[in-house]
């Protein structure tokens, strides 16, 4: 007979002579010798993760175990009980442990409380004693399984989810490959075919110049769309930084016409930019800000026709620069707002093969902007024309103060000599 058990029953002899006890008084009345005697389970259980506690955490823990088992006999609700489960099931998940440590501590528990009620209660209650504590120790076995269960579901679920995400994220990678692949194909396929038959001496002198002009429009093409590539790489990348100074947007707005002018000449497209006023400077890459109205522009201009205008214009809003390109060009079906913003969308793909181009630069556009901590937004009606407007914080992503005073924030301050502010004026090139 183990030495415990014989204590056990002598002490519950012992007992039977006096006043008989409910389980919840024996546990009541051995509280601080329970809880002593559980942590040391605790410790002597041979599990690595009870040496991570303090003898103090050991019985704190002892303690969360035998509280809930109190309340629930006090009661006598075994909703109660559920305190106990959630505790043993949820401090083993947040440890990452497995079941069998939670069950561990229940069983050494349960022996604690089984050794107690038999040495304490009388004959005509030993029954009914053991009865209440075998029940208990019944449910926080099930309730501790029940609960791992539902962890586990939650766990399935999230890694469903989680592999879902996964496998679109995949999908549009392999989509973006293969529409990468065709755009460079296409260029290369006529570089390749018109350089042969130069190559082969089998062109006449007189349309080898259009071969040659040929070559050099598709590797034109082909340099612009490693170009645009390159920059949607950046503009995607946490990690590539924006050069963010303090700068002029009215001069950013002007670069960017420039850039665009000879196209817009060429299409007969005149670029109007509205008088912008007071403008503040703007806390801002300013070559990022500026390909993102060029980008802009050049849709404005290749989904224009003849006789067309597209203009651009600014005011100060609050906290915020709003810039705007209109045009009176094609505009743009309702079904297609939304995916004009994804790479490679062409929304007039005969228009788009005439003009160049892979659909690349609203994407950049897109992203460059929010980075910037701004958003941007297209009002567009088919047949009428679209008009583009993005916004930045003033003070940039991060809320920069600016402190310093320069010559171009004076001339930002500065009414300008007339009111024309909403006057359109032409740009420093001129226009058809």
């Amino acid at each position: 007979m183990r030495p415990g058990t014989q204590r056990a029953g002598e002490e519950r002899v012992a007992a039977s002579m006096g006043n008989a006890k409910s389980l919840l008084q024996i546990i009541e009345s051995n509280l601080d010798t329970l809880k002593t005697r559980v942590a040391q389970g605790f410790r002597g259980a041979g599990r690595e993760v009870y040496e991570t506690f303090t003898d103090e955490e050991l019985e704190t823990l002892a303690w969360s175990h035998l509280d809930p088992i109190i309340q629930s006999l006090r009661f006598e609700d075994d909703f109660l009980f559920t305190f106990f489960l959630d505790y043993a099931s949820g401090r083993s998940a947040e440890q990452g442990l497995p079941i069998e440590d939670s069950l561990l501590a229940l069983n050494i528990l349960a022996e604690e409380l089984w050794t107690v009620a038999v040495a304490e209660s009388a004959d005509d209650e030993l029954k009914e004693n053991l009865r209440l504590l075998s029940v208990i120790i019944s449910k926080g076995k099930d309730g501790i399984a029940g609960n791992y269960l539902s962890q586990r579901d939650k766990l399935l679920e999230e890694l469903r989810r989680s592999n879902g995400l996964l496998m679109e994220h995949s999908k549009r990678k392999m989509d973006f490959l293969a529409k990468v692949s065709h755009e460079l194909k296409t260029p290369l396929t006529s570089i390749i075919a018109y350089s042969e038959q130069l190559r082969n001496g089998d062109v006449p002198p007189v349309i080898q110049a259009e071969f040659i002009q040929v070559i050099h429009e598709q590797s034109t093409k082909l340099f612009q769309l490693i170009e645009d590539l390159l920059d949607l790489s950046k503009a995607g990348s946490e990690q590539s930084h924006l050069n963010l100074a303090w700068s002029d947007l009215a001069s950013v707005l002007e670069e960017a016409i420039g850039t665009v002018q000879a196209r817009a000449v060429e299409k007969g497209v005149k670029l109007v930019l509205h008088e912008p006023g007071r403008l503040p400077r703007v806390f801002m890459d300013p070559f990022r800000i500026q390909q993102v109205v060029w980008n802009l522009l050049t849709n404005a201009v290749k989904y224009n026709h003849g006789g067309g205008v597209a203009e651009v214009s600014a005011r100060h809003a609050g906290d915020r620069v709003e810039i705007t390109v209109a045009d009176d060009g094609i505009g743009i079906g309702p079904e297609d707002l939304e995916a004009i913003w994804q790479g490679f969308h062409q929304t007039d793909e005969a228009l788009a093969l005439k003009e160049g181009g892979a659909g690349l630069g609203l994407d950049i556009a897109r992203q460059f902007v929010h980075r910037h901590g701004g958003r941007i937004w297209v009002e567009s009606e088919l047949g009428k024309g679209s008009t583009f407007t993005f916004s930045i914080p003033v003070a940039g992503p991060d809320g920069q103060e600016d402190e310093t005073p320069s010559p171009e924030r004076e001339r930002a301050d500065t009414p300008a000599e007339s009111e024309r502010a909403d006057t359109p004026r032409p740009s420093k090139q001129p226009s058809p």
